[in-house]
């Protein structure tokens, strides 16, 4: 009796020119991890977007992006429009009809060039910026039934901005927390009403030598704040001056002291 091929389909968030190489290994839990850990995988599409981010307003109302399969198969591939909010640092994407993205589901042969349209169906904040995220994502085959081994399917995410009619801006404000057993915690709040993006940031102390440093892009949307945990932290020599936080946002380069405080 033929045992049934097990199907395991992994979402992999992008954002991009993305070609999939899939070289992450894969963590599963107990006996699963027997069972796939050797199986060999099933390659999935490949597919780019450009551009990569998307900017509407009262007078553009509508954009596009070009979805292009680099891969050697047909894929069907799936879009969606969410609205994005966060909380406590964590970002929160619901379904809406506030944005409309045409088609929904189509098919791409090797080497063909989709247009997917984007059209903003509400009107403009006054005063805020409203934030989205288009995620365009391959929908993969049915296995052959001799099948044994991990899908892989590709999603890519990218974030959708809607100015408001007034000017609108990041404000960025910094604390941090006394440093408790080697750990620092940076605070991270966006008191304006346009989204910031962090590119690179780095905290000094009083003399100029570097406390911590943090490489990854993060987004803080209007009115939320985030934090990030810096561990081993030597805070012999920063004593309890406020520190420097020298950061690359997309709006620009800026400076701001970080005063402790208590947790």
């Amino acid at each position: 009796m033929m045992t049934r091929p097990a199907r395991l389909v992994i979402r992999l968030p992008l954002a991009g020119r993305v070609s999939l190489i899939c070289k992450t290994a894969v963590r599963l839990i107990g006996g699963l991890l027997v069972c796939f850990l050797y199986s060999p995988a099933s390659h999935a599409g490949s597919f780019q977007v450009n551009p990569v981010r998307l900017e509407l307003a009262a007078q553009e109302k509508t954009a596009v992006v070009r979805v292009l399969n680099t891969g050697d198969e047909t894929v069907t591939i799936q879009s969606q429009l969410l609205a994005w909010s966060q909380k406590d640092g964590i970002d929160l994407l619901v379904p809406t009809r506030e944005v409309l993205v045409s088609p929904p589901i189509f098919k791409l042969k090797p080497g063909a060039t989709q247009i997917v349209r984007v059209g903003l169906l509400r009107q403009v904040d006054d005063h805020r910026e409203l934030c989205y995220r288009l995620q365009i994502e391959e929908i993969p085959s049915p296995p052959a039934p001799d099948f044994k081994g991990l899908q892989v399917a590709l999603r890519i995410g990218m974030p959708v901005f809607v100015k408001s009619r007034e000017k609108a801006a990041q404000d960025l404000h910094f604390s941090v927390s006394k440093p408790v057993n080697g750990n620092l915690d940076l605070s991270i709040s966006n008191q304006g009403n346009a989204h910031a993006q962090l590119y690179e940031l780095t905290i000094q102390a009083k003399e100029g030598q570097t406390v911590a440093a943090h490489k990854n892009s993060l987004y803080i949307l209007p009115g939320q704040r985030r934090s990030i945990s810096f561990k081993n932290i030597d805070s012999a020599n920063f004593g309890t001056d406020d520190l420097l936080v020298k950061v690359r946002t997309r709006a620009g380069s800026l400076e701001s002291h970080a005063a402790f405080t208590t947790p």
